[in-house]
């Protein structure tokens, strides 16, 4: 099926209660969890790139500086739900379960290429995590869940004297963008990681998440055809896939949610 770049194809499969009910439940649940970790990270990778549009130089300043806030928070966050999906993802009871399941998936070449990409995929994230000190962890660890006084306390102290910190109020509740602190944000990540200016710090926080999450990605939907397939049966993943049109760059977004 050839796609035109603003097209997606949709497979739907229809399943129940009831038919889980069949399945062990520590299967069933270790697939739910999964997905759902895929499912937040999409749609935070989706509101991500969003935000990046706004950083474009000709757009005023209040939008660069409040895309820019935005796309860290999104990052911010994308960072625990990486997190969290690695820990299932990395057990070593998941690959066992991953392995047995494939066993039931029929050997043709798409498959074949599914599980490569799956296992791929799987090999990278364990390189990333292995290494002590990711960014990913440190700032999942400081940032993603809550605010830490130490980092804005040593985000102050690192700031320059003449550090922009200008404030977007536009006498509307809910409205108003405290510049000064997204700043000092933004110097907390380029600290964590390992030193770096606070553009070059949010760029390498950008990249790194995105790339995880795809990984990430990539693994848990490898997971999901084998466990369809390997408890439901192929045929659940052989219905006629739906066209979406009219969705901006769909073919580029590895992560996109159908957003219009």
């Amino acid at each position: 099926m050839r796609l035109k770049s603003h097209q997606l194809a949709v497979r739907e499969f229809s399943l129940t209660k009831r038919d889980y009910d069949g399945v062990d439940e520590d299967e069933r649940l270790q697939f739910f969890m999964l997905a759902q970790v895929s499912n937040e990270i999409g749609m935070l990778h989706a509101v991500l790139l969003q935000a990046l549009n706004g950083l474009k130089p000709h757009l005023p300043k209040a939008i660069r500086e409040t895309s820019l806030g935005m796309a860290l928070y999104m990052a911010r966050l994308m960072t625990n739900r990486i997190y969290e999906g690695w820990s299932v993802a990395s057990a070593q009871k998941t690959v066992a379960l991953l392995n047995c399941l494939w066993e039931s998936v029929p050997e043709n070449p798409a498959n074949v290429e599914i599980y490569a990409r799956t296992m791929e995929a799987r090999e990278r994230l364990s390189a990333y995590f292995g290494v002590t000190g990711n960014l990913i962890t440190k700032v999942r660890n400081k940032q993603a869940s809550h605010i830490d006084r130490a980092s804005f306390a040593g985000a102050y102290a690192l700031a320059p004297d003449d550090l922009d910190m200008t404030d977007f109020h536009t006498g509307m509740v809910g409205t108003t963008f405290f510049g000064g602190a997204d700043s000092l944000q933004a110097i907390a990540v380029a600290h964590l990681a390992g030193g770096l200016s606070p553009n070059e710090a949010s760029d390498r926080l950008f990249m790194e998440v995105v790339r995880v999450a795809e990984d990430l990605k990539t693994f848990i939907d490898g997971f999901s055809v084998a466990f369809v397939i390997g408890r439901f049966g192929a045929q659940k993943l052989m219905k006629e896939p739906r066209i979406l049109s009219d969705l901006p760059s769909a073919r580029r977004a590895r992560v996109h949610y159908f957003m219009t």
